[in-house]
């Protein structure tokens, strides 16, 4: 998904007011984070495909959506997402079955948040992984590399340049980030 060769500064718009800035980005994915509901989703994935973008949601924030196989057939057919995010691997299978591409969040709190990924990762099926927050995503990326060889980005509290590099210096295939002033950031 991001093995492309490219290392990716995907927007993650919290808030409608940065998400026409978004759009403008070179980066070719908009993971729409907390500012997506039923009632604009639809508009928010049309304006991201006009303007050759593919979105990305996290639908257990996708404000109204429920978490079946109705809501991930109403992602695909009617709402058109491209990839979905989200924690649960028997969820994300589900949202595989609808021919959407995958990415499985997880958030490193403690040492039994890390041995209860590393269990998840064994199954999982999705196409990428987002580790989080950005400080642990980087000091563990090689274990969960160890476990599951896949795309993986960071993201949680990436919020300057420094950190940007540290996490392509990581290993990293890109990172999800709702600074815009990093949107347009180009690795040297």
């Amino acid at each position: 998904m991001f093995d492309d060769g490219k290392f990716h500064v995907i927007p993650a718009v919290r808030s409608l007011k940065f998400f026409a800035e978004a759009l403008r980005t070179e980066e070719e994915w908009i993971l729409t984070s907390n500012c997506a509901h039923i009632g604009n989703l639809q508009s928010l994935s049309h304006k991201c495909h006009d303007a050759n973008k593919k979105i990305i949601v996290n639908h257990e924030i996708v404000g109204g959506l429920g978490v079946d196989k109705t809501a991930f057939e109403f992602l695909k057919k009617m709402y058109h997402v491209d990839c979905v995010m989200g924690v649960h691997n028997i969820r994300l299978g589900m949202v595989k079955n609808e021919g959407m591409k995958t990415i499985q969040r997880i958030t490193l709190s403690d040492s039994f948040a890390l041995e209860q990924a590393a269990k998840s990762l064994q199954l999982s099926k999705a196409d990428a992984i987002e580790l989080r927050p950005s400080y642990y995503a980087a000091e563990f990326l090689d274990y969960f590399k160890k476990i599951r060889d896949c795309c993986y980005i960071a993201g949680g509290f990436i919020d300057s340049k420094d950190t940007v590099d540290i996490m392509y210096r990581a290993g990293f295939n890109g990172i999800t980030t709702s600074n815009e002033k990093l949107w347009n950031y180009q690795i040297r």
